[in-house]
């Protein structure tokens, strides 16, 4: 696997990372949205009304009682405007369609029973305002007849206001599930959020770290020390080009030939030869590394100041990253002694 692939391997891990977590960030935002729609059109709209219409039916109820000690009929009035805000109450949350379709009946059902709740209280508790009147008979069987009806209406008063009771705690209860859920979602969001980036950059930094390690670390460890060795070998090392051109010596081959390294980059290796020995000896010795791959011998060179002197010189072909040759690498070792 090449050092290219290796460092686009990283970056898609980083890549699919990012899309794992808009992926999730996704998925969860949608979770969120629904609860957000359904707190929205049904459950904070149920829970608002079912408390108001509890409200409006405890004070119908009080002004049934303040109507009968009092003996106002404006009382009554105002009882009837408030059983009717109870009911219109109740019809707002049945005609929410998120709700369950159980509980929709239950609150229609609850609306009917306020209706008749409401038209026989009316009736009933304006009795009391004929007590004074009629005979002592007559008031007394009012009198009672009032009493076994106001003794039913309590009943029918504990039974609506226990099932408005009902509505408005279970509306309360279900918006503060979902809006729990909300909240827990979101936290759960964010720290899976968290976890992922974290994850996502510690596996990219650790494939990074190898990928660098392996391909460029070491090689460049590696050329270091082989540049050192290099350097520092008593032996003359020269890299041209399959023309002839140098493109690498070091101090000792310059030093071989009087030179200084500075004055051969880019020159030809026919500085080094007579015209003679280049005809003679190094076309032959490079033809034969060409078609080899490496070849030894011994040749003749020349120095700066033109004497000559014998070398015991090693040639091979280097092959560069297209596996095609395109230098030599040339080994020279001063014999005269």
């Amino acid at each position: 696997m090449g050092i290219l692939t290796k460092i686009w391997l990283s970056l898609s891990i980083l890549i699919v990372g990012y899309f794992i977590s808009m992926a999730l960030g996704f998925v969860s935002g949608r979770q969120t949205e629904s609860c957000l729609h359904n707190v929205s059109e049904y459950l904070f709209p149920a829970a608002t009304q079912s408390r108001l219409s509890l409200t409006a039916f405890d004070e119908q109820i009080k002004l049934y009682r303040e109507a009968v000690m009092v003996g106002d009929e404006s009382f009554f009035e105002l009882a009837l405007t408030k059983s009717k805000e109870a009911q219109n109450a109740l019809v707002i949350i049945s005609k929410l369609k998120g709700l369950d379709r159980e509980i929709i009946d239950s609150v229609n059902e609850c609306v009917e029973k306020l209706k008749d709740f409401t038209k026989e209280a009316q009736t009933v508790y304006r009795m009391t305002e004929i007590f004074p009147n009629g005979t002592e008979e007559g008031k007394e069987e009012i009198e009672n007849l009032f009493e076994s009806k106001a003794i039913i209406l309590a009943d029918q008063t504990s039974q609506i206001r226990g099932k408005l009771t009902y509505f408005a705690e279970e509306f309360a209860n279900e918006l503060k599930t979902e809006l729990s859920a909300i909240i827990n979602n979101t936290k759960q969001q964010r720290y899976l959020n968290i976890v992922v980036f974290f994850t996502v950059v510690v596996s990219a930094l650790i494939m990074v770290s190898v990928i660098v390690n392996r391909t460029i670390s070491r090689p460049l460890r590696k050329t270091l020390m082989l540049e050192k060795a290099v350097e520092q070998s008593v032996d003359g090392i020269a890299v041209t080009d399959l023309s002839g051109k140098l493109q690498f010596i070091n101090h000792a081959w310059a030093f071989m030939h009087g030179y200084e390294i500075s004055e051969l980059i880019e020159k030809n290796v026919g500085l080094f030869h007579t015209e003679e020995q280049f005809k003679n000896e190094i076309i032959p010795f490079n033809q034969t590394v060409i078609k080899n791959g490496s070849y030894a011998g011994e040749v003749w060179h020349k120095r700066k100041d033109g004497t000559v002197f014998p070398v015991f010189r090693t040639g091979n072909l280097l092959t560069g990253h297209d596996k095609k040759t395109d230098s030599m690498v040339c080994h020279a070792r001063d014999i005269t002694e």
